[in-house]
């Protein structure tokens, strides 16, 4: 990823698949007979620029060959997997770019009887298991 001042690399760009900015309220698209007002906020490209970009700080990137780490967003980090991993398996609904991911519920079944936690159920892929 560039280092560059682009929508990509700024805070207010939502990506989930599509890159979206957050930096106003949504605009007005349409006005119809059916549909009165329609809104939405602008997609973007991951290379443009408005003069409006504020870094991302939560991307982690080496300046002068060392990396800058936030020690509060590592407590955050480690709390949201805490969190994670105290809901029962099957209470948890998973989602990729946006979209709700359907694991097989077989899965979370065999998933139990390996003494991982929920974190490990996606980061070691066994959720994608046929």
């Amino acid at each position: 990823m560039s280092d560059k001042e682009c929508c990509q690399n700024c805070k207010f760009v939502l990506n989930d698949g599509d890159f979206v900015c957050r930096r106003y309220p949504p605009v007005i698209t349409r006005i119809t007979k059916y549909l009165p007002i329609l809104s939405r906020f602008p997609y973007t490209y991951r290379d443009f620029w408005c003069g409006e970009f504020v870094e991302n700080s939560h991307k982690i990137k080496k300046q002068h060959g060392k990396i800058k780490v936030n020690i509060e967003r590592i407590f955050g980090i480690k709390e949201e997997l805490a969190v994670i991993n105290r809901e029962s398996l099957e209470d948890i609904e998973w989602h990729e770019a946006g979209r709700k991911i359907e694991v097989n519920p077989k899965n979370i079944d065999r998933f139990s009887f390996t003494g991982l936690n929920n974190v490990d159920f996606i980061t070691s892929g066994y959720f994608k298991k046929e």
